[in-house]
C-alpha cells in the first residue's frame, strides 16, 4: 500500500521502492506459512508430485481420455488407496458390480481373479484386505441430482474423504 501511494504521488524513490519490495516479500513470505496446501495422498506419485488433490478442500477433479486407457482403473486405485484412510463413495454407473469388486480384489492381490479363486489363503487374505477399507459403492444408473442427494446423505453418517462416480 505504501509504494502504491507513492507511486500515485510521483515520490519515489529507487531507494524506496527497493525497500518497499523488501517489505512486500517479507510479507509474502510471513504469509506463505500461514497459507499451507495440504496434499492427499493418492497412491499414485504422479497426482500426488502435481498436488492434484488438496486436503479438507472441496474440488471437482475430471478425468477423461479415450476409451480402453484406464481411467476407471486410475479411478479405482485412488479410491482404494484413500479408502484406507477415510470414508469413500463410489458411484458405479459404468460396470456390473461383481466386476467393480473383481477388480478391487484383483488389485490387492496383484493377482488374476482365477489364481484367487483357486488360492484359499490368498483369498482369505484379499477378504480381510477388503473388509479393512472404508469403501461404499452405489450401483446402476443415476442422475446428477440423485448423485448428490445420495452422497449428501452418506456424508452425514460417514465424513467423506473422497467421491468417485465413475462414468457420467
Amino acid at each position: 500500500l505504501k509504494i502504491v501511494t507513492q507511486m500515485e504521488n510521483d515520490e519515489i524513490t529507487p531507494e524506496q521502492a527497493v525497500s518497499a519490495v523488501d517489505d512486500v516479500s517479507f510479507h509474502i513470505s510471513s504469509l506463505s506459512t500461514e497459507l499451507k496446501v495440504y496434499v492427499r495422498k493418492s497412491g499414485l506419485d504422479i497426482l500426488d508430485k502435481h498436488k492434484v488433490f488438496k486436503k479438507n478442500v472441496p474440488e471437482l477433479v475430471v478425468i477423461g481420455a479415450r476409451p480402453g486407457t484406464g481411467k476407471s482403473a486410475m479411478m479405482l486405485q485412488l479410491a482404494e488407496y484413500v479408502s484406507r484412510t477415510e470414508n469413500v463413495l463410489f458411484f458405479n454407473l459404468e460396470m456390473r458390480s461383481i466386476t467393480l469388486w473383481q477388480r478391487i480384489a484383483r488389485m490387492l492381490a496383484k493377482k488374476d481373479i482365477e489364481r484367487i479363486d483357486q488360492d484359499v489363503a490368498l483369498k482369505n487374505l484379499v477378504q480381510n484386505e477388503m473388509n479393512k477399507l472404508n469403501f461404499r459403492v452405489i450401483n446402476g444408473d443415476t442422475s446428477i441430482a440423485d448423485i448428490y442427494t445420495k452422497a449428501r446423505q452418506v456424508n452425514k453418517k460417514y465424513p467423506l474423504g473422497l467421491i468417485v462416480v465413475a462414468y457420467i
